[in-house]
């Protein structure tokens, strides 16, 4: 079950959401198995009960207790034998751990990192009394006023990259680099460099993750889907680069795919998705 909060006025710059996810063992077959698609954030996340492991492009992760992880290019699979599984965690805008913390965000594409690294603390103080908390508004302000802590050490401030990004979402992914890039009266190379060193890809691929979730959220979990439909909608080139984008993301082809098998891609991506500005 996922349930999302609004964050603190001072940290909407920085980040979008701040949620909690509750899966339970029993309402799965053989383990608790969910996926998450490349999102066009990144993501700090606080483990409360349970554990669980994670594989992208077949490499096995095992994410510390608290973790931070950047940009995902491919789908990122979740599981636990654990009874329960809880946890506490926050959405960043696609520039918002660069602000925020000044990290390298090439080193966290695809690579979760203790958080208690990037923080420069042990967060032994947070983590004793964030076990303590049993109810998960508790546990959710905690991770917000450890958020609003670090602010004191940022100072916000609205680059092209940001205006960039604000462009590829207003055009659902389907506007070209080149024409972003005139917009703002740029060259592509020096917009490249720029979103590289602070969201940690090059803006066609964050493009093109903003185009699938744009796509995705057009999905009916209970319809049969017209994906050639949906792939002229969002101007593919033809069918055959709509299923390779959906291999990519997905793990497979648009026909073996199966929504309902999956509660937490449905829920963040279908039925009220949050990466995504309506």
């Amino acid at each position: 079950m996922l349930t999302t909060y609004e964050p603190h006025i001072s940290l909407k710059p920085y980040i979008t959401q701040l949620y909690s996810i509750k899966w339970e063992r029993n309402n799965y077959t053989d383990g608790i198995t969910e996926m998450s698609l490349p999102s066009g954030t990144g993501f700090m996340v606080f483990q409360f009960t349970g554990r669980f492991k994670g594989s992208i492009y077949d490499k096995e992760i095992t994410p510390d207790e608290f973790y931070t992880i950047g940009q995902q290019t491919a789908k990122y699979m979740l599981t636990s034998d654990d009874e329960v599984v809880e946890l506490t965690g926050a959405v960043f805008n696609p520039t918002g751990l660069y602000k925020l913390f000044g990290f390298d965000m090439l080193h966290l594409v695809n690579n979760p990192m203790d958080t208690r690294i990037l923080l420069n603390n042990t967060l032994k103080d947070f983590t004793f009394v964030y076990k303590a908390k049993n109810k998960v508004e508790d546990r959710v302000q905690l991770v917000e006023n450890l958020l609003l802590k670090q602010l004191k050490n940022s100072s916000y401030k609205s680059c092209v990259v940001d205006t960039a990004i604000t462009l590829f979402q207003k055009g659902k992914g389907c506007c070209s680099v080149k024409e972003i890039a005139e917009q703002l009266n740029i060259s592509e190379r020096y917009l490249q460099k720029k979103f590289k060193l602070m969201v940690g890809i090059t803006p066609s691929s964050y493009n093109r993750i903003v185009r699938f979730n744009y796509l995705f959220a057009e999905m009916q979990s209970n319809n049969k889907h017209d994906y050639k439909t949906l792939s002229a909608l969002f101007n593919f080139y033809d069918f055959a680069h709509f299923s390779k984008d959906f291999k990519r993301y997905c793990g497979e082809s648009p026909s073996k795919f199966h929504l309902e098998q999956f509660q937490f891609l449905k829920e963040a991506w279908v039925d009220s998705p949050f990466f995504i500005n309506k």
